[in-house]
């Protein structure tokens, strides 16, 4: 009888504990970022440099909720309305094909991960995410600019034509694991690639639940 109370006691002490290593601790955010390694078994070519931003930005839109709504969905890689202030860490990366490189990706590719000290952080700010995705999935994606495809929990997926022309098209895919929120794009000519950017959103969600 006393092992069984000594053993209960124990199991219920360890709960804390788990729930604490489910976090992703700050300094491991560096080693979620894909390496040119890890992009070419994605994507059969590798991508390493390029550029960093460490920190958000504003949106700029000023016009009626729904273009608030979707402009978030094209600003989604550094938005603050959508990732707040809250946040331990962000980075944004556009990864770029070595000048040496033959054989290119075709297209720009570029993600961002944001750490949160807890998962209620990544949470609200998922849900800010979600809110302007359907507020703009209302007006239709905003007249045919957004196609918005996977809704659920803890992923958003969509394309949009990119702001600089209508023949360069983006995908997009958002999603979160732990306290963390990772956000993608593949953009191209004329068609998106779906496919890509799911690949690499889920390379960094398999380096976070490692």
């Amino acid at each position: 009888m006393t092992a069984v109370l000594v053993g209960c006691s124990h199991a219920g002490s360890q709960s804390p504990k788990s729930t604490e290593n489910a976090l992703v601790a700050a300094d491991r955010f560096d080693s979620l970022f894909l390496t040119d390694a890890d992009f070419n078994g994605l994507l059969g070519v590798p991508l390493a440099g390029g550029s960093t931003y460490s920190g958000t930005r504003s949106d700029q839109s000023s016009d009626d909720d729904v273009s608030k709504a979707c402009s978030m969905m094209n600003t989604a890689l550094g938005s603050e309305p959508v990732y707040g202030k809250d946040y331990l860490r962000y980075q944004l990366n556009e990864p770029q094909s070595p000048p040496d490189q033959v054989q290119r990706y075709d297209g720009q590719v570029d993600y961002a991960i944001v750490l949160y000290p807890q998962e209620e952080n990544v949470k609200a700010a998922f849900q800010r995410l979600a809110v302007g995705f359907h507020m703009c999935q209302l007006s239709d994606g905003k007249h045919g600019w957004f196609t918005l495809g996977e809704d659920s929990a803890s992923k958003l997926t969509w394309t949009t034509n990119e702001a600089n022309g209508v023949d360069h098209l983006c995908a997009f895919d958002s999603r979160i694991a732990r306290n963390v929120f990772i956000t993608a794009r593949v953009c191209g000519e004329k068609k998106p690639s779906p496919v890509d950017v799911s690949k690499i959103a889920g390379a960094v969600e398999a380096k976070v639940n490692a």
